[in-house]
């Protein structure tokens, strides 16, 4: 297994959990995306928690992550 390919996977995944939270923010402040009523913070949420199950996921399971995922370049 490389360990390279697991630490930037396990980057990507950090990142993505930060970015996703801001911007579902974002989106419900300046765009008019969201339907009425949409919980933003319940969203926020279910995110973070979905994206913290895929990293460990990730971390305990590293060939099961790739072969589902792949082998992002």
């Amino acid at each position: 297994m490389n360990d390279k390919l697991i630490k930037d996977e396990m980057k990507f995944l950090s990142d993505l959990r930060d970015l996703t939270p801001k911007c579902l923010f974002e989106a419900s402040i300046f765009l008019n995306i969201l339907p009425p009523g949409f919980d933003v913070a319940k969203g926020m949420k279910i995110l973070e928690r979905a994206l913290d199950g895929e990293l460990e996921f990730l971390f305990g399971n590293p060939e099961d992550y790739l072969e589902i995922y792949g082998e992002v370049d």
